[in-house]
């Protein structure tokens, strides 16, 4: 029997726990047989989160502008835990993880969450393009010095690739969702002050409010829809950067009564079971967490082309380009005149997130990759 002491390295984004974080409690919650210790940003929710959990945490300052300190303050804790495998989640970290793998000689499994390219959606031009240019040259020399290395989705393995990541040296591990704990959270009542606005059928997503989300997308569909779906509500659930920026724009396009942002909701799948329709507004992205707790509850899917993973147009979700407001409207279309159709849809959605996307299947997924790593004496 192979002991798996795992300490995992995530530079959390905040108070708020996004996919990453929301990957790994469901990581640890679904591999009982493993000890799992974490080390996270200082002050974030997701140390909170874990020590609720009962769960081994260390918080650090990732900032620290002695990263010699901050490798030694890694190492010093692998030690303390008797660690076997440090997991690191996100870019960063994998520097860590790797600089404090190689003083310990403990092996290193990299799990990359985002595409490269959504690392730059705050820059512009050329700015945008050299940092690109770094960022894909830094994880040619970082990532294949790991003993393993894992994608949340087929997008983001994509992106790793035309890095120069091969790849057959990547293994995709989609996103898990927990079923029960989904539909257990979806019952209880709307937020306080949401019900006036869920009287109207609505088209919803949940994002982080950043340019990779393509939040423009909802905007584009709720003013194509204008005349043909009039009662037709669109709210967004999130927040983040671009929130002025898209208030700003809903006010010029005169959207204000159609599109909604709702800002940070602790329990999404409490607004999320209302929605008439799921709409992922990014083009680019692999399909993410939040878009499968919306299929886990029922909720018919509207996916890009370019990335339905095992989802099927008309069997399991309805496929329209995010980008082609035309497309969508068609959709939504579909989905308001025919509900036979929407429920068959939906129940495919269930199945596939069922056979593909639990939580159980994402966690057996990675204790197999920790123990081919550690089974090969690394």
């Amino acid at each position: 029997m192979i002991r798996i002491k795992v300490t995992h390295i995530i530079n959390s984004m905040g108070e708020q726990l996004a996919g990453g974080e929301t990957y790994l409690i469901t990581l640890i919650e679904h591999s009982p047989g493993v000890t799992h210790s974490v080390v996270c940003k200082k002050g974030s929710g997701l140390a909170g989160a874990l020590r609720g959990r009962g769960i081994e945490t260390m918080e650090v300052d990732f900032s620290l502008s002695d990263r010699r300190r901050l490798i030694r303050c890694v190492e010093d804790y692998c030690r303390g835990q008797k660690t076997t495998l440090i997991h690191a989640h996100g870019f960063f970290s994998s520097w860590l993880a790797l600089r404090a793998g190689s003083r310990t000689g403990l092996p290193v499994v990299v799990t990359v969450h985002n595409r490269l390219e959504d690392a730059v959606h705050k820059r512009r031009g050329l700015r945008a393009a050299f940092e690109l240019w770094a960022r894909r040259r830094m994880a040619r020399r970082l990532w294949p010095r790991a003993e393993a290395v894992t994608a949340v989705s087929q997008g983001v393995r994509d992106s790793m690739c035309r890095a120069g990541i091969a790849a057959n040296a990547i293994t995709v591990v989609y996103n898990g969702v927990d079923v029960d704990q989904v539909n257990q959270a979806a019952v209880g009542q709307l937020p306080k002050g949401l019900s006036s606005i869920f009287e109207s059928p609505i088209i919803g997503t949940v994002a982080r409010l950043e340019p990779f989300k393509g939040l423009e997308n909802v905007l584009a569909v709720a003013a194509a829809t204008r005349h043909s779906e009039p009662d037709l509500k669109f709210v967004v659930v999130g927040d983040g950067s671009e929130r002025q920026g898209l208030m700003r724009t809903i006010k010029k396009q005169g959207l204000a009564d159609r599109v909604k942002l709702l800002g940070y909701i602790d329990q999404p799948a409490l607004v999320v079971r209302h929605f008439l329709a799921y709409f992922m507004s990014s083009p680019h992205e692999g399909i993410n967490r939040a878009a499968l707790e919306a299929a886990a509850l029922g909720v018919p899917l509207i996916l890009s082309p370019n990335r339905p993973e095992a989802f099927i147009d008309g069997v399991s979700a309805f496929i329209a380009a995010a980008s082609k407001p035309e497309e969508v409207a068609a959709k939504i279309a579909t989905i308001r005149r025919s509900p036979e159709l929407v429920m068959s849809v939906s129940q495919g959605g269930s199945a596939v997130v069922d056979k593909t996307f639990s939580a159980q299947a994402m966690a057996t997924a990675v204790l197999n990759v920790y123990r081919r790593v550690l089974s090969s004496g690394v």
